[in-house]
């Protein structure tokens, strides 16, 4: 489910971004960072947002991970080189 997709059930439920942080116990600007991605809900919140919206967790949790992406990993840097880095 893409961001947009959450926003588009929150406002086809009629809710405003500050009716859906009442119901689920946070701010509007929370709710705000978790439609453009630059936060993700807890479990629980995730569990409390689906209620709300009438939609099944595990869809807002399949957005969750979209949102993610894949997990980066940091290359190891050769000794030599973390060495000459310091300098």
């Amino acid at each position: 489910m893409k961001r947009e997709a959450l926003i588009a059930v929150r406002k086809a439920k009629g809710l405003s971004q500050s009716g859906l942080a009442r119901a689920i116990g946070v701010t509007r600007a929370t709710v705000n960072k978790y439609e453009s991605g630059r936060a993700s809900p807890r479990e629980a919140t995730w569990k409390k947002i689906a209620t709300v919206l009438g939609t099944p967790v595990e869809i807002l949790w399949a957005f969750s991970e979209e949102r993610r992406g894949p997990k980066r990993t940091k290359a190891a840097t050769p000794p030599a080189t973390r060495k000459k880095e310091l300098h």
